[in-house]
């Protein structure tokens, strides 16, 4: 192992042009940090695994990246969930794995977020028709600019800052979904003003407004948007994390735990919104200047949506994050879950680094250097050569593939050609600022 070893990040799809596309990225340390490079994109004539394989790896040798080399620094691979990529016995993972001895294989991490998420929200009914009643905001905004207009108008004589509407748990990321849950009031009077308006709109479209704005002015409805804006926001916080180069096999676990643990206690504990709820509800049965209208049952009703989302929100995470034996090893380095007694410290885990140092293929006589070098890292010192070059491979294994979404979402925005309306393929592009 040494400052040469890579990870590969890799992702397939088609593009706005039709073109099937395999989109490369490479983790790796750039002047002692993890760091992410594109590297290429590339046509594919098919999207099974052994077609994939083909193309990526003569695309690897493409860029100056021999077979010999990548055998003996090639450590990681990381993708979404698709078979063809991570499929235990045919996978893209799995043909690679058996060309190059060290790779070990990633499930992108953002990504089974995301899946938890649409799970659990899938699994509890209210929540889905909370969902449903947000899209049919959404329609209302997107597909006529006149009532887009007309909100504008009132946020601006409102001095309210107005959030594009959007879907909610129907987009790419969760933190998107965050942007979605808001504030009410600003929609609440718009459609107030559309049911009342009798000469520009016709009787249905006054009682669909109507509908609309009893909705957004009950209690049971605002507390499930509040309930939902405080998970969303520690989800967001998770998915950002999980998105970006710091986040490491080392690290990720400790945050998948911590955001677990904060949803549990939001099945008792109020949250910052649903507690800013309840409190402007009890103190003048309003919230953000609109009388709330609670029914008698609305109250039990809550209370039992909300345990049966949590629960499911939680086991659904915990399912998807299984503990792996890497991950459970590598958690050990994280200095925050240390014990804080001297006594306990001394003995702390040294059969997870022993693991660790096995797995990774480290030489016994190094994986015994590395093990006298944690020893003295648990004391505080700094960490030494031999643990420094485990830390440094530990932090190449790649947890998440979100670069290759945003990279696919840069080449839809970018591949239309100008002025004709029309798309055009991209060429394999190699980035020259990482060399082997």
């Amino acid at each position: 192992m040494n400052d040469s070893d890579f990870a590969l990040m890799v992702d397939e799809t088609t593009s706005v042009s039709n073109v099937q596309s395999l989109i490369v990225y490479i983790r790796t340390l750039f002047e002692g940090n993890a760091c992410v490079f594109f590297m290429g994109l590339v046509p594919v004539e098919s999207a099974n695994a052994k077609s994939l394989c083909t193309t990526l790896v003569s695309f690897c040798h493409d860029i100056g990246l021999t077979d010999e080399f990548m055998k003996k620094h090639l450590i990681g691979f990381c993708s979404d969930g698709a078979s063809a990529m991570t499929g235990e016995h045919k996978g893209l993972a799995r043909l690679l794995k058996d060309a190059y001895l060290l790779v070990m294989s990633f499930h992108c991490m953002a990504c089974r977020l995301e899946l938890a998420v649409k799970d659990a929200v899938d699994t509890v009914n209210s929540v889905s028709q909370f969902r449903i009643f947000v899209d049919a905001i959404y329609k209302v905004y997107s597909q006529l600019p006149k009532n887009q207009r007309e909100i504008d108008d009132i946020a601006c004589n409102l001095s309210i800052r107005l959030m594009r509407i959007q879907k909610v748990f129907d987009v790419r990321w969760v933190f998107s979904s965050l942007k979605a849950v808001t504030d009410f009031p600003t929609l609440y009077r718009h459609y107030v003003a559309c049911s009342l308006d009798g000469s520009n709109r016709n009787a249905r479209d006054r009682s669909k407004f109507k509908g609309l704005a009893n909705k957004i002015c009950s209690w049971f409805f605002l507390a499930e948007t509040s309930m939902l804006r405080d998970a969303l926001a520690t989800l967001s916080m998770l998915s950002l994390f999980l998105q970006s180069d710091s986040a490491t096999v080392v690290t990720a676990m400790a945050h998948v735990e911590a955001c677990s643990e904060k949803l549990i206690a939001m099945k008792e504990a109020n949250g910052q919104h649903l507690a800013k709820f309840f409190n402007s509800f009890k103190a003048d049965g309003t919230f953000m200047g609109i009388a709330i209208v609670q029914d008698a049952t609305d109250e039990a009703k809550f209370q039992s949506l909300r345990a049966q989302f949590f629960t499911a929100l939680t086991d659904n995470i915990r399912q998807s994050f299984p503990a792996t034996a890497l991950m459970k090893a590598a958690g050990v380095l994280n200095q925050a879950i240390w014990p804080s007694d001297p006594l306990q410290r001394a003995l702390f885990v040294e059969a997870e680094i022993g693991n660790l140092c096995t797995d990774l293929r480290f030489e016994s006589a190094e994986s015994a250097n590395i093990l006298s070098d944690f020893a003295l890292y648990k004391k505080g010192h700094a960490a030494g050569r031999h643990l420094g070059k485990l830390l440094c491979t530990l932090h190449i294994l790649p947890v998440s593939s979100a670069a290759c979404d945003r990279g696919f979402s840069q080449l839809n925005l970018h591949q239309t050609s100008e002025g004709t309306g029309k798309t055009s393929a991209v060429a394999p592009v190699p980035l020259p600022a990482w060399e082997p």
